[in-house]
């Protein structure tokens, strides 16, 4: 089981997977969590909760999948890389680090990567001593709120732009 969001323990609780678009005036806004990562962008993934009780099989089970269309990597022939932000409080452990190594192997098999951000000294000390692929990223938690998101982001747009074009169809 691992422990997300922010707030008190309600076990009733759910925690929410909800996707995150670069705004015009820099910040944030909400957008539509994709069913399969699109080939060429970089997918924002935010949990949402109220300090949730969540299942590590189940939130995984509900993060978008890799695609394989079109002619290369991911769909669309491009890699696809993931931003997941989990702020607040994270215990990981064995089940939750597997299936982030799991979720990454299946980005990283079509060119792309992971990152996660937010992560508050103690969970990011643990995750960084599991021994994680190099496919997965981590980055702490600054002293601005949104710091680390923009951060993530912009090393996810660093990865997609050094990934060679994709085979033209002749």
């Amino acid at each position: 089981v691992v422990w997300l969001g922010v707030g008190g323990i309600d076990s009733s609780s759910t925690a929410h997977i909800v996707a995150l678009e670069p705004g015009a005036a820099g910040g944030w806004r909400r957008g539509s969590v994709p069913s399969a990562l699109p080939g060429g962008q970089v997918t924002v993934l935010d949990i949402e909760g109220s300090g949730a009780f969540v299942s590590v099989p189940d939130l995984f089970g509900r993060l978008p999948a890799p695609s394989w269309g079109g002619p290369g990597p991911g769909q669309g022939g491009q890699p696809s890389v993931v931003v997941l932000r989990l702020r607040g409080h994270l215990r990981s452990n064995l089940t939750f680090v597997k299936a982030l190594e799991t979720y990454a192997g299946h980005v990283s098999g079509t060119g792309g990567a992971v990152l996660v951000c937010g992560l508050l000294p103690a969970p990011l000390a643990q995750l960084r001593s599991a021994g994680l692929p190099d496919a997965v990223v981590l980055i702490a938690q600054g002293e601005e709120l949104d710091g680390s998101l923009g951060e993530a982001y912009e090393r996810a747009l660093d990865v997609l732009a050094t990934q060679p074009p994709p085979p033209s169809q002749e």
